[in-house]
């Protein structure tokens, strides 16, 4: 795991973290998880490969062991280099709740949730050089894919050929002995379990806040 990505993976659950992130894993929505344990990095070039449009299917990131799955552990996904749309079908459990605003805001009249199709739900969002996504939660194993590359659209400054480089990072404790080999693993996957029960450190933050109020009221 190159070291740069592990530390930029905890930057994204630090104390400092996007604040839709902190609410995310204050609500229950996404586990928190400042540790990674495997990385994917995929190259999609411009234009053809031999003569097939370059695209990326829908499908569901569950290449982990059925443990890492069922804890619903985020998938950290970082985009460099070119813009694509990032597609995704959700289904009634990932909406939960927010299914009914959801339709409404599509513009969906119907009333039975049974006569909804994926591409009722299917939404797009528009990933460009940099950006930062994150699922997990209810939505670990979603359907997403890439619909449209958008050529010529890298950042001026970024020294890389033409084409977008996904780097997908994981975290599955539960297969570290699988792939270091025997007893090998037992450390690092002890090591990440532990971070894995870490609480949030804004958390630590307001706690560290209320002593110090609570303090104050005692001297008063």
């Amino acid at each position: 795991m190159p070291p740069f990505l592990a530390s930029l993976a905890a930057r994204a659950f630090g104390k400092d973290a996007p604040k839709a992130v902190q609410n995310a894993v204050d609500c229950g929505d996404i586990p928190y998880c400042s540790t990674y344990s495997m990385g994917l990095f995929n190259y999609y070039p411009e234009g053809k490969v031999n003569n097939v449009k370059v695209k990326l299917g829908h499908h569901s990131d569950d290449a982990e062991s059925k443990e890492a799955k069922d804890a619903e552990l985020p998938v950290f996904s970082l985009s460099i280099g070119n813009s694509a749309d990032f597609s995704l079908k959700p289904t009634r459990k990932e909406w939960g709740r927010n299914l009914e605003a959801h339709l409404s805001r599509i513009g969906k009249k119907t009333s039975s949730h049974s006569e909804l199709s994926e591409e009722d739900l299917e939404c797009t969002i528009r990933l460009n050089s940099g950006d930062l996504l994150i699922f997990g939660g209810r939505c670990r194993l979603i359907q997403h894919g890439i619909s449209t590359f958008y050529p010529s659209t890298k950042p001026a400054e970024l020294v890389m050929r033409g084409g977008r480089l996904n780097c997908t990072l994981r975290c599955d404790p539960w297969a570290v002995e699988t792939v270091k080999g025997g007893e090998k693993g037992t450390k690092e996957k002890e090591d990440l379990l532990k971070l894995l029960e870490e609480i949030p450190p804004w958390r630590k933050e307001e706690e560290k806040e209320t002593k110090v109020l609570a303090g104050q009221k005692r001297k008063r």
